[in-house]
């Protein structure tokens, strides 16, 4: 156990490093520090152990704070002393590290700069005396009390990044877990109660705007033709939108008018699905004319998430077009294109922003707009169920390459990214299996995706992200076996699959133990075991006749293939001495 207490010792080295370095030539600091501590030092080393505390004095060797803390044009920075005591720590954790151990490490750092905060001066955050601020980088807060905690915590972090940084470079961040805890926080303002009390008469005349509005037109609808009621509520819409054209010049309400022009845009979508699909408002009976307005609803709203460039909009109006997709009660081959456009562009949109968060969403929407589009029992045909599995390549398609255009930048482990990426081959797999029930297509569809996962697998290897390389592996062993049990629409024997899939299973194993993949060789070795233990099971019910014998092949041969399997590793090891 090494304890180490820092706090403090590199203060006056940081003050020289960060604040005088441009003003005094290294020769003189040299000098300047030989001048202040060299017969203060003498007298140290002189002093018997049990006094050289009194001279050395937590580091101020008898100085007083303002000599201790006064720079070459006199300014004086004691009043943040103990700030820079702790800071200069976390600026100088890149130089404190070290990488030569034998032995694993478990290392606690203690560091209390943010219980002392101070005006940092932005972009930098660098502790100082010239605290002016930079309009640019100061958030809207009631007090200057807690303007400089947030400085102060901004100032830590940065630090804290460039050290995390500093460990990727030199390759052990990926092995290492890191726990950043705090013990409390700090009652600072919240502006947004500011801005109620300071606007809650126009919160109050928003407030009264929209039940108006909505109680004119409840009113005017038992009044008018379903076009006007659609008219009515396009016109609710447009006045939605334009109150974002009004509050946006206004800082404080910029927000508000966000939300209220997507609302806008929501009611302007509700209102060109309620002209076909809802009979209080329908007046358009064209099936062409009742999508393209759907279609022209969804446009939009991917627009306004698109403009406000904020992943929490783009995801929530991808989230309500699918929403009123999934609502149509006469589904046909249309929705489900409709929905693989909305999806894709929903992606697409994102191409510059890499949100991650936002594309799990639009998977997990469109999966379940999949899953609900077969529960409805929807029919399609044969050419039918083709197109749809196009779209659905199209959806995964365009995520995957937003996904790995990331990952290739960033080799570490992303766990949005992680979850992301497996959802996204559920949504390929899942929609294979629920589009091409009962053909043969999708076999060959499942194969041609194992063996493309397979490269990319290999390609993420050889670049280093080896989480990426073991996910696309199990993947493509994943889609590889479900190629292989869908074997079946081919009329090809229970046993026979039976035979092929537990030979997949051995090879992988096998090749991942030669390869030295431990964590692939013990998940394959766990498969292995389930696998034996369903092939004990599936023998007992063919030898019990509980299976049907048009679905066996040749059961003898089955058993006696499936028997050399399991026992040619333990046969090969043996013999190998491995």
């Amino acid at each position: 156990v090494n304890a180490l207490t820092l706090i403090g010792k590199c203060t006056q080295k940081w003050i020289y490093d960060r604040l005088t370095h441009i003003e005094m030539p290294q020769e003189d600091i040299h000098k300047d520090i030989m001048s202040r501590y060299l017969l203060k030092f003498g007298i140290f080393r002189i002093l018997p152990n049990y006094a050289r505390f009194v001279c050395y004095h937590q580091g101020t060797w008898l100085s007083v704070k303002s000599d201790r803390f006064r720079i070459r044009n006199n300014r004086d920075i004691g009043d943040i002393e103990k700030l820079i005591d702790n800071y200069s720590i976390l600026d100088y954790l890149p130089g404190l590290t070290s990488f030569n151990s034998e032995y694993d490490t478990f290392t606690i750092m203690v560091n209390e700069v943010i219980h002392y905060p101070a005006m940092l001066k932005p972009p930098d955050y660098i502790p100082g005396t010239d605290t002016t601020q930079n309009p640019d980088y100061t958030p809207t807060f009631t007090d200057t009390g807690s303007l400089e905690h947030f400085y102060t915590q901004v100032g830590a972090l940065r630090q804290i990044c460039e050290w995390l940084d500093y460990l990727r470079e030199n390759n052990v961040y990926d092995n290492t877990k890191i726990i950043i805890v705090s013990d409390h926080g700090y009652n600072v303002s919240n502006p947004f109660f500011k801005q109620f009390a300071d606007n809650w008469t126009g919160i109050l005349g928003t407030a009264i705007m929209v039940l108006g509005i909505g109680y004119l037109s409840i009113y005017t609808a038992l009044k008018v033709a379903p076009l006007f009621r659609v008219l009515i509520l396009w016109l609710y819409a447009g006045l939605l939108v334009g109150s974002y054209y009004f509050l946006h010049k206004k800082e404080k309400w910029n927000t508000t008018g966000l939300w209220l022009r997507s609302a806008g845009a929501s009611l302007f979508l509700f209102g060109c699905f309620g002209a076909s699909q809802i009979p209080a408002l329908s007046f358009i009976s064209n099936p062409i004319s009742s999508y393209l307005l759907i279609g022209l609803g969804i446009g939009l709203n991917l627009y306004v998430g698109y403009i406000i460039k904020r992943e929490t909009f783009l995801s929530l109006h991808v989230i309500l077009s699918m929403l009123i997709l999934c609502v149509i009660p006469e589904k046909t081959l249309a929705t489900i294109i409709l929905a693989a456009i909305t999806a894709t562009i929903g992606i697409i949109l994102s191409y510059k922003e890499k949100w991650e968060y936002h594309l799990l969403i639009v998977i997990v929407a469109f999966i379940i707009f999949d899953i609900w589009f077969n529960a409805q029992g929807t029919t399609l045909t044969a050419t039918e169920n083709i197109i749809a599995i196009i779209g659905i390549i199209a959806v995964a398609v365009s995520c995957m390459y937003m996904q790995y255009r990331n990952f290739y930048e960033n080799t570490f482990f992303d766990k949005a990214g992680f979850i992301t990426h497996l959802t996204n081959w559920m949504l390929f797999a899942t929609g294979l299996i629920l589009h091409a029930t009962g053909s043969k297509f999708k076999t060959i569809l499942l194969f041609i995706g194992a063996i493309l996962c397979f490269f990319i697998s290999l390609k993420a290897k050889k670049k280093k992200i080896y989480w990426l390389y073991h996910l696309d592996g199990m993947v493509s062993f994943t889609l590889l076996s479900l190629s292989i049990i869908m074997l079946n629409d081919w009329n090809v024997g229970i046993d026979i699959i039976a035979c092929i899939l537990y030979s997949t299973i051995v090879v992988c194993l096998f090749i991942v133990y030669k390869e030295k993949e431990t964590l692939l060789y013990k998940i394959f070795l766990g498969i292995n075991h389930v696998a034996a233990l369903a092939l004990l099971f599936f023998l007992s019910l063919a030898t019990s006749n509980s299976l049907p014998i048009k679905n066996i092949t040749n059961f003898f041969a089955s058993t006696i293939a499936l028997s050399i399997l399991s026992i040619a590793i333990p046969v090969y090891t043996a013999i190998k001495k491995e």
